[in-house]
Formats: structure tokens, C-alpha cells, sequence
């Protein structure tokens, strides 16, 4: 049997990868931060950190790469904490390099695992914000190109912390979208419970603490003074009052809390800090500020138009300039078209913004003037109305100073306002003039009536005139013939004539009113 004997050389090659670094706390029960997952943890959660202490956390460095590796650790953000690195298996303290001023880890073979020991102790000045950011940076020493990046939010905490234990909408526990646990109309009412823990040393007595109403805490007045319109109930398991709790170290007590919104409240995340402080005559007190997060969703659009110049006089031929107002009375800031329409021929109405450009930007609940331009014609009539129509049509929300396009509504979002310009000489002179050199249809029919009338009275006066003298005519004639009996029949005549001479101006006055009516 015939063999071969094929010899392979293999040649190391040095692959690195940026490693995969997470943060844990103590216990290694609860995530904190990963860098293969960072949009899987908030990384805005705050983690306590007791005040004067170092408190732990573990720190986890796994080499990705296929070749052994030593990792630098660098902290590009403390917010001015302490910090303290140990070997979590040896329990030997890491300094920082002197060279680099960076913690080095041990060599790490290809997917091995190293765990660190974090201590961070928080700033000692009671005037630094309690709130602080942890950047951690961990970079392959074997290509110094790769790597990866951790970030999470201590708070420092006084002997005594607060955390939202349950609420209406579920998780994440103090973040509440009122819409959802409060829905329908007027204001919105929201309830959550929160879990009140004494975190002072077991050597320490039981301390009593104040729970002070949100509304009246300074902080969330300097944010938004409407916050100091909400109401806040704040009971027991009793629904009794709760102004101030006894706790032992390591005690802990759950209070109900009722939130009353004001009616017009923007969109966007309304953080209200509920404080618990010591309550002692001390100038320095302990506390603790637990934030509640409530969610106000975007309204459909809510907009108003109103006049805010009088009605005035219109003159022909003249440019005028009429003030209104755009309220809106949504929740969401927007962008608006303003626009003006006249159907009337040789009138002209547009709109002015404040900018010259027909589209504005109004914030919630705010309001906004502009201009209404009308060029009146110069054939304009004494009483003409003209409708002119200002219209308001909302475009897109602006959500955190970016346009929001994804939404379009109805024609009936749009706000409308008719306003009517009138005419007015006021000189009765200028009223004639005006009607003459610019007549309208009804004028017309009007003058060529009046005109017809005219001629008919004029005719009817010839008619009167001319049946008269018919009258007188043959009147004469009767009177001849009747010459010849005058001796005869005198006293005949003299009783027959009086009543033809009453019934004949009768019988013609009747004639001529009738030729009239005609």
C-alpha cells in the first residue's frame, strides 16, 4: 500500500477584534450596559451610587479576536466620581498605567473572559449635579483601532432612594403615556405607585423623611412654571395623606400617587422630580429626587383665525391693510400655509407673514399676527360686500425642531375666515358720481325705467291737453245748437244745463286720471 505524506506549515497570523465589554451591578442579576447591544439597555437609567461610598460593579471584558490580547481600559467620562479598578477574581487592585493613564486587563487567549471589580464613589460637592455619565472605553492593545464603548448614568443618592413600582401603562416603570392611562377628553388623571427605601447604614437609626409635593418643588418650576398648576395626591394603602414617613436602615414604604394634568399641556416628556428629604433643621439635608416621566402624544390640529383690525370704510381704487391672527391651539408646535382668496373680478387679497412668506411656524399654544393685503378696484360700487376668504392649513408637525412629514389631515383641519369688505363713499355726491361713471346693472334698469316714465308722463300730459280741446270743441258746438231754443225753453235749459256742466269737468278729470293710469 503506497502512501503520502503531505506536510502543512500553518503560520500564525494575528486577527484582533474589538472586544465585547458589558457592565453589570454586583450581584451580576441586572444589564447595565453592553457595547454588541447598546440600544437594548436605556442607557439614561439612573444607577444609584451611595454618597461617600464606593459602590460596585462588575465590569466584563471578552476578547472577539483569534489571538491572545491585552485590553486598555480608558474612562472618558467620570462626572467628577472616583473610580477604582480591581481584578474581581484576585481581588488585586489595577492602578492606572503611568505611561498611558489608562487600567491595562491581563492577556486574554482568543474568547476568554476577564471581570473587573468598578468602584465608583461620586462627587463630594453637594452643589454638583447628582445626575452623572460613566463613557468607558476599552481598546485592543494588539491593533489600537479597535474599539468599543460603554456609557451609563449614576445618581447619587443620600442614605435614602425612591423608584416607581408600578404604573398604568406597564414598562418602563416611570414612564407613563398619558394617553394610554388616561384616555378621552378634559384632564388627564394618572396613578402610579412608588417604593420609598431607607439605603442608610444598619448602624444608623430610623430617620423620618419629608415627602414634598412636586408642584411646589423649585426644580420643576425652573423647568416649566405650568408644572406648578398640576395636582398631586400622595396617600398610603389607607388613602390617607402621607406628608412624611419614619424608615430604618434597610426599611421601605410604597405610597399612591394621583396626578392631575392641566388641560393644555405640549407634546413631548414631562420629567416631574418627586423629592424625599430629610426632614431635619440641618442646612444640609439629605434627599433624594425621583423622577416620573408622562408622555404627552401630538393632538390633531386645532387652529383659529381672528380678526383683529375693525371693518372699515372702503374707498375705490384704494390699498388697505387688515391685522389678523393665527392661534394655535393644538399641543404640538407646526408649520402653517396662510392664504387669501377673493372671487370678485378686480379685487386682489393675499397674505404678509412676518417674514414676507405665507409659511409660518407657531409653537402649542401660541399665536402668531399677520397681514391681510386687499387692493379694492377703482369701479367699485357705494355698498358693494365682498367676501374675502383667509384661510390657515396646517403642513407637518415639528417634533424636537425636526419636520415631521409621515402625517396629512383633512380639509377640515383647515381653519377659514370669511371677512367682508363694504364699500362706503359717505357723500352722497360721490354716490351719484360714482354711480354715474360706474353703473351698475341695476342702476341701468333702474335710469332706463325712471327714463320710460318720463316720456309716459310727458305723452300723458299732450293726451290730457289734446282731449280737452276735443271737450272744448265739442262743447261749443252743442252750445250753438242749442242757441236756437234759448227763448223757448229758458227755464228748461237754465234747470238741464247746471247738471251738464257739473258731470262734464267730472267726466274729463275721470279721463285724464284713467289716460294716467295708463
Amino acid at each position: 500500500m503506497h502512501q503520502d505524506t503531505l506536510n502543512v506549515i500553518l503560520e500564525k497570523i494575528d486577527v484582533f477584534q474589538p472586544p465585547a465589554v458589558s457592565v453589570w451591578d454586583e450581584d451580576h442579576e441586572l444589564p447595565i450596559a453592553n457595547s454588541t447591544r447598546p440600544d437594548d439597555i436605556d442607557n439614561t437609567i439612573p444607577r444609584y451610587v451611595e454618597y461617600g461610598e464606593f459602590t460596585p460593579f462588575l465590569l466584563e471584558i471578552f476578547n472577539t479576536g483569534f489571538d491572545a490580547d491585552m485590553f486598555r481600559i480608558d474612562v472618558l467620562k467620570r462626572s467628577k466620581s472616583i473610580i477604582q479598578v480591581y481584578d474581581n477574581n484576585t481581588g488585586e487592585r489595577i492602578l492606572e498605567d503611568v505611561g498611558d493613564g489608562t487600567f491595562h486587563s491581563s492577556f486574554l487567549e482568543r474568547h476568554a473572559t476577564q471581570v473587573l471589580l468598578l468602584n465608583i464613589k461620586p462627587s463630594n460637592d453637594r452643589a454638583d449635579d447628582d445626575l452623572g455619565t460613566i463613557e468607558i472605553e476599552v481598546t485592543s492593545s494588539g491593533n489600537s483601532s479597535l474599539r468599543s464603548t460603554i456609557i451609563f448614568t449614576i445618581q447619587r443618592t443620600f442614605g435614602i432612594r425612591a423608584e416607581v413600582s408600578q404604573d398604568c401603562d406597564g414598562s418602563p416603570l416611570g414612564q407613563i403615556e398619558v394617553s394610554l392611562c388616561s384616555p378621552g377628553s378634559g384632564n388627564a388623571i394618572v396613578d402610579l405607585r412608588a417604593r420609598i427605601t431607607s439605603s442608610a447604614n444598619s448602624g444608623d437609626t430610623a430617620l423620618w423623611w419629608r415627602i414634598q409635593n412636586p408642584a411646589t418643588l423649585q426644580e420643576n418650576l425652573d423647568i416649566s412654571p405650568i408644572y406648578g398648576q398640576w395636582q398631586f395626591r400622595i396617600e398610603d394603602e389607607n388613602n390617607e395623606a402621607v406628608p412624611r414617613v419614619s424608615l430604618s436602615p434597610g426599611g421601605f414604604i410604597e405610597v399612591f400617587i394621583t396626578v392631575t394634568l392641566t388641560t393644555q399641556v405640549e407634546q413631548g416628556n414631562h420629567t416631574i422630580y418627586l423629592r424625599i428629604i430629610e426632614d431635619t433643621d440641618e442646612s444640609d439635608p439629605r434627599y433624594f429626587d425621583l423622577p416620573m416621566t408622562f408622555e404627552i402624544a401630538s393632538d390633531m390640529p386645532n387652529l383659529e383665525i381672528v380678526q383683529v383690525t375693525q371693518d372699515r370704510k372702503l374707498l375705490p381704487g384704494e390699498d388697505y391693510s387688515i391685522q389678523m391672527k393665527v392661534k394655535n391651539e393644538g399641543n404640538t408646535e407646526m408649520t402653517i400655509l396662510l392664504d387669501a382668496e377673493v372671487n370678485e373680478q378686480g379685487w386682489t387679497a393675499e397674505i404678509e407673514g412676518p417674514s414676507g412668506s405665507t409659511f409660518i411656524q407657531l409653537g402649542a399654544y401660541e399665536e402668531l399676527s399677520f397681514n391681510l393685503k386687499v387692493f379694492v378696484p377703482s369701479d367699485a360700487n357705494n355698498g358693494d360686500k365682498i367676501p374675502v376668504l383667509v384661510t390657515a392649513m396646517p403642513l407637518a408637525y415639528v417634533i424636537d425642531g425636526t419636520l415631521d412629514t409621515s402625517q396629512s389631515w383633512s380639509d377640515d383641519y383647515t381653519a377659514k375666515k370669511t371677512v367682508i369688505m363694504t364699500v362706503d363713499l359717505g357723500n352722497v355726491i360721490d354716490i351719484v358720481i360714482n354711480e354715474i361713471s360706474h353703473p351698475r346693472p341695476l342702476t341701468i334698469i333702474v335710469l332706463v325705467v325712471g327714463f320710460l316714465l318720463i316720456i309716459a308722463g310727458f305723452q300723458s300730459n299732450m293726451n290730457r291737453r289734446r282731449w280737452a280741446s276735443h271737450m272744448a270743441l265739442i262743447e261749443s258746438m252743442n252750445r250753438d245748437d242749442d242757441d236756437d231754443d234759448e227763448d223757448d225753453d229758458s227755464a228748461l235749459i237754465s234747470e238741464e244745463s247746471d247738471p251738464v256742466i257739473q258731470q262734464s269737468p267730472d267726466s274729463n278729470r275721470y279721463d285724464d286720471d284713467d289716460i294716467e293710469l295708463v
